[in-house]
């Protein structure tokens, strides 16, 4: 048994620290945060508030040409991305109501130019884009599929040396660590699934990986 250390005796994610953090999140354009207080207000998943942060300042410092991104759903983040960064965005998405609404989204916003959504299951639709070429990926999927996205990605050779690749929601409600916040016991193959994924990421001895506790957890994975 690995012994704790004493600064993972106390767990400073909590509550609090959540909503003191959420108050000081800022979104510098304003009809992304309009867009974002809807989502929230329906309870329609985006990416969380720390997460887009953390994201943001990921693009800032990498400056990525031209962007990956697995789940789409209404186009808040792909939108977001290539407002901090410029790039431009390739994203996948297999539900038809969401791609109807992240497609109005990208019209309303004046960015159908530079985001382009392949509708359609992403285990398929990642072999139709097979050929292109990425310095960003960003995995917020089907969490079960994670690793597939990954081994084709790595297979298909879509990713540039020295490229990222941005993981969202690995932790999935602490499920990930603990089967006790399963409460309905009804994610048990996301469970294993993504629990293989994170053991297997973490052995990649093609990228240096870093999990992180932020949001719903993520990893950020750097080509070497």
């Amino acid at each position: 048994m690995i012994k704790k250390s004493i600064y993972s005796l106390s767990n400073i994610t909590n509550e609090d620290i959540t909503q003191f953090l959420d108050e000081r999140y800022i979104q510098n354009d304003k009809g992304l945060y309009e867009l974002r207080l809807q989502c929230e207000e329906l309870q329609i998943p985006i990416i969380q508030r720390d997460v887009e942060m953390l994201l943001s300042s990921l693009l800032l410092l990498k400056r990525p040409k031209k962007i990956l991104e697995i789940g789409t759903a209404v186009g808040y983040s792909a939108m977001l991305m290539h407002k901090v960064s410029g790039a431009e965005i390739v994203t996948l998405e297999k539900m038809e109501d969401m791609v109807a609404k992240a497609e109005k989204n990208l019209i309303d916003f004046g960015v159908e130019d530079n985001i382009t959504i392949f509708h359609g299951d992403a285990r398929k639709t990642i072999e139709d884009i097979k050929h292109m070429k990425f310095d960003m990926v960003f995995i917020d999927g089907a969490k079960s599929h994670y690793l597939k996205f990954w081994k084709d990605i790595n297979e298909f050779q879509m990713l540039d040396n020295s490229g990222v690749i941005f993981c969202d929601n690995v932790l999935m409600r602490g499920m990930t660590v603990d089967s006790k916040y399963d409460l309905n016991d009804r994610h048990r193959t996301n469970i294993r699934h993504m629990r293989e994924f994170l053991d297997y990421i973490g052995e990649d001895t093609r990228y240096h990986t870093s999990i992180l506790s932020v949001g719903d957890g993520v990893t950020i994975s750097y080509k070497l």
